[in-house]
Protein backbone atom coordinates (compact mmCIF):
# COMPACT_ATOMS: atom_id res chain seq x y z
CA UNK A 1 0.00 0.00 0.00
CA UNK A 2 1.97 3.44 -0.90
CA UNK A 3 1.66 6.33 1.12
CA UNK A 4 -0.77 8.27 -0.67
CA UNK A 5 -2.88 5.53 -0.36
CA UNK A 6 -2.83 5.15 3.18
CA UNK A 7 -2.70 8.96 4.18
CA UNK A 8 -6.16 9.03 2.46
CA UNK A 9 -7.57 6.00 3.89
CA UNK A 10 -6.16 7.59 7.21
CA UNK A 11 -8.16 10.98 6.96
CA UNK A 12 -11.11 8.91 5.90
CA UNK A 13 -11.18 6.63 8.67
CA UNK A 14 -10.81 10.00 10.98
CA UNK A 15 -13.58 11.48 9.45
CA UNK A 16 -15.67 8.37 9.97
CA UNK A 17 -15.08 8.28 13.60
CA UNK A 18 -16.79 11.57 13.85
CA UNK A 19 -19.91 9.32 13.60
CA UNK A 20 -19.34 6.71 16.27
CA UNK A 21 -18.82 6.66 19.92
CA UNK A 22 -16.67 5.05 22.46
CA UNK A 23 -17.58 3.91 25.48
CA UNK A 24 -15.48 4.42 28.07
CA UNK A 25 -15.76 2.69 31.58
CA UNK A 26 -13.97 4.25 34.21
CA UNK A 27 -13.98 2.90 37.86
CA UNK A 28 -16.55 4.23 40.08
CA UNK A 29 -15.72 5.75 43.49
CA UNK A 30 -15.26 3.13 46.59
CA UNK A 31 -18.32 5.11 47.90
CA UNK A 32 -21.10 7.33 47.20
CA UNK A 33 -20.51 10.86 48.12
CA UNK A 34 -22.91 12.27 51.33
CA UNK A 35 -25.10 14.92 51.39
CA UNK A 36 -23.23 17.66 50.06
CA UNK A 37 -22.63 20.46 52.78
CA UNK A 38 -21.49 23.22 50.07
CA UNK A 39 -23.66 24.60 47.04
CA UNK A 40 -22.15 22.89 43.68
CA UNK A 41 -23.49 23.94 40.14
CA UNK A 42 -22.18 22.26 36.39
CA UNK A 43 -21.68 24.47 34.45
CA UNK A 44 -20.14 22.40 31.68
CA UNK A 45 -21.02 23.14 27.82
CA UNK A 46 -23.09 20.52 27.03
CA UNK A 47 -22.34 20.67 23.29
CA UNK A 48 -19.30 19.20 24.26
CA UNK A 49 -21.01 15.54 25.93
CA UNK A 50 -21.61 14.25 22.26
CA UNK A 51 -17.65 12.96 21.21
CA UNK A 52 -16.54 14.17 18.03
CA UNK A 53 -13.38 15.92 16.06
CA UNK A 54 -12.36 19.02 17.14
CA UNK A 55 -10.94 19.84 13.65
CA UNK A 56 -10.80 18.09 10.11
CA UNK A 57 -8.65 21.14 8.61
CA UNK A 58 -5.28 19.41 8.75
CA UNK A 59 -3.89 23.48 9.02
CA UNK A 60 -5.92 24.30 12.04
CA UNK A 61 -4.16 23.84 15.46
CA UNK A 62 -6.75 21.39 16.68
CA UNK A 63 -6.36 18.78 13.68
CA UNK A 64 -6.29 15.36 15.37
CA UNK A 65 -8.01 16.34 18.60
CA UNK A 66 -10.60 13.53 18.81
CA UNK A 67 -13.01 14.38 21.86
CA UNK A 68 -14.35 12.00 24.10
CA UNK A 69 -17.61 12.97 25.06
CA UNK A 70 -19.29 12.61 29.05
CA UNK A 71 -22.00 10.59 27.21
CA UNK A 72 -19.53 8.12 26.15
CA UNK A 73 -18.08 7.93 29.54
CA UNK A 74 -18.88 6.29 32.93
CA UNK A 75 -19.19 6.93 35.48
CA UNK A 76 -19.74 11.17 35.11
CA UNK A 77 -16.94 13.10 35.62
CA UNK A 78 -19.01 14.94 38.20
CA UNK A 79 -19.54 12.31 40.28
CA UNK A 80 -15.78 11.29 40.56
CA UNK A 81 -15.03 14.79 41.39
CA UNK A 82 -17.60 14.94 44.29
CA UNK A 83 -16.48 12.04 45.73
CA UNK A 84 -13.13 13.57 45.94
CA UNK A 85 -13.93 16.23 47.79
CA UNK A 86 -16.05 14.56 49.94
CA UNK A 87 -13.27 12.12 51.20
CA UNK A 88 -10.70 14.73 51.03
CA UNK A 89 -12.48 17.69 52.31
CA UNK A 90 -15.68 16.72 54.02
CA UNK A 91 -17.21 19.60 56.28
CA UNK A 92 -14.40 21.79 55.47
CA UNK A 93 -16.35 22.80 52.22
CA UNK A 94 -19.13 23.88 54.34
CA UNK A 95 -21.14 26.58 52.87
CA UNK A 96 -18.47 27.09 49.43
CA UNK A 97 -19.37 27.56 46.56
CA UNK A 98 -18.09 24.50 44.28
CA UNK A 99 -18.32 24.94 40.23
CA UNK A 100 -17.58 22.61 37.31
CA UNK A 101 -16.47 24.84 34.50
CA UNK A 102 -15.15 22.03 31.82
CA UNK A 103 -13.98 18.29 32.04
CA UNK A 104 -12.31 17.04 28.58
CA UNK A 105 -10.73 14.00 27.72
CA UNK A 106 -8.80 13.74 24.16
CA UNK A 107 -7.24 11.29 22.33
CA UNK A 108 -4.72 13.52 20.03
CA UNK A 109 -3.63 11.56 17.19
CA UNK A 110 -2.73 14.60 15.16
CA UNK A 111 1.62 14.16 15.06
CA UNK A 112 0.96 10.70 13.44
CA UNK A 113 -1.63 11.80 10.91
CA UNK A 114 0.15 14.52 9.66
CA UNK A 115 3.45 12.71 9.90
CA UNK A 116 1.23 9.96 7.39
CA UNK A 117 0.43 13.23 5.07
CA UNK A 118 3.69 14.85 5.18
CA UNK A 119 5.15 11.21 3.86
CA UNK A 120 2.83 10.99 0.98
CA UNK A 121 3.00 14.88 -0.04
CA UNK A 122 6.52 16.55 -0.48
CA UNK A 123 7.26 19.93 -1.16
CA UNK A 124 7.76 23.29 0.92
CA UNK A 125 3.78 23.97 1.10
CA UNK A 126 2.45 20.64 1.92
CA UNK A 127 5.76 20.93 4.63
CA UNK A 128 4.56 23.60 5.95
CA UNK A 129 0.29 22.69 6.00
CA UNK A 130 1.36 19.49 7.82
CA UNK A 131 3.35 20.29 10.02
CA UNK A 132 4.36 17.69 12.28
CA UNK A 133 5.96 20.22 15.12
CA UNK A 134 1.97 21.63 15.71
CA UNK A 135 0.07 19.34 18.62
CA UNK A 136 -2.27 21.46 19.58
CA UNK A 137 -3.81 24.78 20.19
CA UNK A 138 -2.84 25.39 23.51
CA UNK A 139 -1.05 23.19 26.32
CA UNK A 140 -3.74 24.60 28.94
CA UNK A 141 -6.74 24.20 26.46
CA UNK A 142 -9.94 22.62 26.46
CA UNK A 143 -9.00 20.51 22.95
CA UNK A 144 -6.55 18.47 23.33
CA UNK A 145 -3.74 20.47 23.01
CA UNK A 146 -0.06 19.01 24.80
CA UNK A 147 3.52 19.52 24.35
CA UNK A 148 5.52 16.99 22.30
CA UNK A 149 7.41 16.41 24.70
CA UNK A 150 4.81 14.79 27.40
CA UNK A 151 4.66 11.36 25.51
CA UNK A 152 6.77 9.29 23.34
CA UNK A 153 7.26 9.81 19.43
CA UNK A 154 5.28 7.23 18.34
CA UNK A 155 2.40 7.65 21.03
CA UNK A 156 -1.05 9.66 21.11
CA UNK A 157 -1.34 11.36 23.91
CA UNK A 158 -4.68 11.02 25.97
CA UNK A 159 -5.35 14.43 27.71
CA UNK A 160 -7.82 14.68 31.01
CA UNK A 161 -8.29 18.40 32.15
CA UNK A 162 -10.78 19.91 34.48
CA UNK A 163 -11.84 23.44 35.62
CA UNK A 164 -13.19 23.87 38.84
CA UNK A 165 -13.91 26.91 41.41
CA UNK A 166 -14.66 27.19 44.82
CA UNK A 167 -15.68 30.43 45.47
CA UNK A 168 -13.43 32.42 43.78
CA UNK A 169 -10.31 30.42 43.12
CA UNK A 170 -10.02 29.03 40.25
CA UNK A 171 -8.42 25.32 39.73
CA UNK A 172 -7.05 23.50 36.88
CA UNK A 173 -5.95 20.19 36.63
CA UNK A 174 -4.65 18.23 33.65
CA UNK A 175 -2.93 14.67 33.24
CA UNK A 176 -1.26 13.07 30.15
CA UNK A 177 -1.47 9.59 29.40
CA UNK A 178 0.44 7.81 26.56
CA UNK A 179 -1.84 5.27 24.59
CA UNK A 180 -0.21 3.29 21.67
CA UNK A 181 -2.76 3.75 19.08
CA UNK A 182 -4.18 6.71 17.26
CA UNK A 183 -8.29 5.90 17.59
CA UNK A 184 -9.95 4.77 20.89
CA UNK A 185 -11.85 1.24 20.21
CA UNK A 186 -15.38 1.35 19.36
CA UNK A 187 -18.52 -0.34 20.53
CA UNK A 188 -17.75 -3.32 18.65
CA UNK A 189 -13.89 -3.95 19.09
CA UNK A 190 -11.89 -6.76 21.12
CA UNK A 191 -12.22 -7.39 24.57
CA UNK A 192 -8.56 -6.62 25.01
CA UNK A 193 -8.60 -3.26 23.02
CA UNK A 194 -11.68 -1.79 25.28
CA UNK A 195 -9.57 -2.90 28.42
CA UNK A 196 -6.29 -1.34 27.23
CA UNK A 197 -8.28 1.92 26.69
CA UNK A 198 -10.41 1.70 29.64
CA UNK A 199 -7.43 1.27 31.45
CA UNK A 200 -5.38 4.61 30.36
CA UNK A 201 -8.71 6.40 30.31
CA UNK A 202 -8.56 5.54 34.10
CA UNK A 203 -5.17 6.33 34.91
CA UNK A 204 -5.54 9.74 33.36
CA UNK A 205 -8.63 10.77 34.69
CA UNK A 206 -7.24 9.76 38.33
CA UNK A 207 -4.28 11.26 38.17
CA UNK A 208 -5.63 14.82 36.78
CA UNK A 209 -8.84 14.38 39.74
CA UNK A 210 -5.81 13.38 42.21
CA UNK A 211 -3.76 16.56 40.98
CA UNK A 212 -6.70 18.80 41.43
CA UNK A 213 -7.42 17.58 45.04
CA UNK A 214 -3.57 18.30 45.92
CA UNK A 215 -4.00 22.01 44.62
CA UNK A 216 -7.33 22.78 46.30
CA UNK A 217 -5.31 21.19 49.55
CA UNK A 218 -2.67 23.61 49.38
CA UNK A 219 -4.11 26.87 48.31
CA UNK A 220 -7.57 26.91 49.72
CA UNK A 221 -6.71 25.44 52.80
CA UNK A 222 -2.70 25.25 53.78
CA UNK A 223 -2.27 28.71 51.87
CA UNK A 224 -5.15 30.40 53.83
CA UNK A 225 -4.22 28.52 56.81
CA UNK A 226 -0.66 30.34 57.20
CA UNK A 227 -1.63 33.31 56.50
CA UNK A 228 -4.48 33.55 58.89
CA UNK A 229 -1.63 32.42 61.51
CA UNK A 230 -0.25 34.91 63.64
CA UNK A 231 3.25 36.36 63.12
CA UNK A 232 5.68 34.67 65.85
CA UNK A 233 6.40 37.57 66.80
CA UNK A 234 2.65 38.43 67.84
CA UNK A 235 2.13 34.92 68.92
CA UNK A 236 5.27 34.88 71.49
CA UNK A 237 4.30 35.60 75.14
CA UNK A 238 5.45 38.97 76.80
CA UNK A 239 8.01 38.15 78.86
CA UNK A 240 7.14 39.19 82.70
CA UNK A 241 8.85 42.28 83.72
CA UNK A 242 9.92 43.27 87.07
CA UNK A 243 9.26 47.11 88.54
CA UNK A 244 12.15 49.17 89.48
CA UNK A 245 11.53 50.39 92.61
CA UNK A 246 14.17 53.25 93.79
CA UNK A 247 16.07 52.66 97.43
CA UNK A 248 14.46 54.38 100.31
CA UNK A 249 16.14 57.50 101.46
CA UNK A 250 18.75 56.67 104.37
Amino acid sequence: MNLLRRAVLAGLFFVALTALSFPTKLKSPVSRPAAQVYEFSDLRDPKLFKSGSESLLVTHCAYGAYRIGQRDIDPDFALLITAMLAERFGERLAGMKVSLLAASMHLNSARSLRDSMDRAYTGLIPSLLNDVKKVGCAEDDNRGGYRSDEVPEHASPLIVAIDLKINDQSFRARSVVAFPFQYPPVKWAKPEDKERWNKAADTAVAEAIARLGDQIEQRLFVVAATSQSPAASDSAPALPTTPIVPPAPR
